[in-house]
């Protein structure tokens, strides 16, 4: 029978690799990969945790600029010249189909 110098499902070339390298064969095996795989956890989360701030900022820039664009078509609606032109009154009926669009946006974010 053939004497076990390697302790089961470790290959042979990585225990011959530990324990060969200056400094790692000074440190516990199991304990290096508890520890590599808490540093990929905390980085994994982290960078999880970007991605979720950075979504919300980007509604927040979203939201801001609806309620910008409905202050400025309000402000359009009143300036209009309540001239009986149709030119003037096709431009008011735009205005107000723009309007009630994004004040319906708007309400998706309420």
């Amino acid at each position: 029978m053939k004497k076990m110098d390697t302790p089961p499902l470790h290959p042979s070339w990585l225990i011959h690799f530990w324990l060969s390298t200056p400094g790692l064969n000074k440190v516990d095996p199991h304990l290096m990969l508890v520890v590599v795989i808490t540093v990929i956890v905390a980085l994994f989360l982290l960078r999880r945790k970007k991605r979720s701030g950075a979504a919300i900022d980007q509604e927040e820039v979203q939201f801001q600029h609806l309620l910008k664009k409905k202050q400025m078509l309000e402000q359009e609606l009143l300036m209009l010249q309540p001239e009986s032109s149709e030119e003037t009154a096709r431009k008011k009926k735009e205005l107000e189909r723009q309007l009630r669009l994004t004040k319906g946006q708007l309400r998706e974010f309420t």
